[in-house]
């Protein structure tokens, strides 16, 4: 069977089951035909040149990337999309943007909202206890956990031989006990003289552990001046 080629319009045999299949003789004639539907283009973003079909006419960019790049609309808060408002953060005084659906927030991030809390005591817990100074109080940074606690903890088990000094428990969970409190006498925190060696029941025993123990200790000694004062 013989048909046209549709570039060289040159007849060629064809088997009748690739009638509406084949269409062209070789296949260079095939390139060369659609070779002559691509046309060069000019890029409106980078001027590059790129190839495409004839009927894209009204292409501009040769990619999706520089189309966006050289949009017309505006960006950030001059777009007509942007819904962010601009405020002021309540600690550094840094203006930023905040959605609309974050109507309280009133820090520009989290490390300011933190630093604006430090210093400051809990609501919940005002007027129910007492204040611990090296937390709540903007003093200098507490002695707590420091090598110094650790040495004179040391020094303490060494001279108490590793023994309770009440019941005689020598080794397993032991604890430096402070004889005379901390929070009355700050200056003997690291007396070796002020410490002694107590497993953890017995250290439960005492009036100052805990502070929940030191200030029931505390409220009950200013009831009994009260009382004294009255009777006077």
């Amino acid at each position: 069977m013989e048909i046209k080629c549709k570039n060289c319009q040159k007849l060629f045999h064809i088997a009748p089951s690739r009638l509406g299949v084949r269409f062209f003789c070789s296949a260079g004639c095939r390139k060369d035909f659609f070779r002559a539907e691509f046309v060069d283009y000019i890029c409106a973003g980078c001027g590059i040149i790129f190839r495409d079909y004839k009927s894209n006419n009204d292409r501009k960019f040769c990619s999706k990337g520089c189309q966006t790049k050289n949009k017309k609309q505006p960006k950030g808060p001059a777009s007509p999309r942007w819904s962010s408002k601009k405020t002021t953060c309540s600690y550094c005084h840094k203006v930023f943007y905040k959605w609309e659906s974050c109507k309280n927030k009133r820090f520009c991030s989290r490390e300011c909202h933190a630093a604006s809390k430090r210093g400051i005591y809990p609501k919940n817990l005002r007027g129910k206890r007492g204040v611990k100074p090296r937390t709540f109080l903007k003093k200098k940074r507490s002695l707590y956990g420091s090598a110094e606690d650790r040495e004179w903890r040391e020094s303490v088990f060494k001279r108490d031989k590793w023994t309770c000094q009440n019941c005689g428990v020598r080794g397993g969970k032991l604890q430096a006990h402070h004889i005379k409190p901390y929070k009355e006498f700050p200056e003997l925190r690291h007396d070796i003289s002020n410490g002694l060696t107590l497993c953890v029941e017995c250290h439960k025993k005492t009036d100052s552990y805990g502070w929940s123990k030191y200030w029931q200790k505390a409220r009950r000694i200013e009831k009994e001046t009260q009382q004294l004062r009255l009777f006077r």
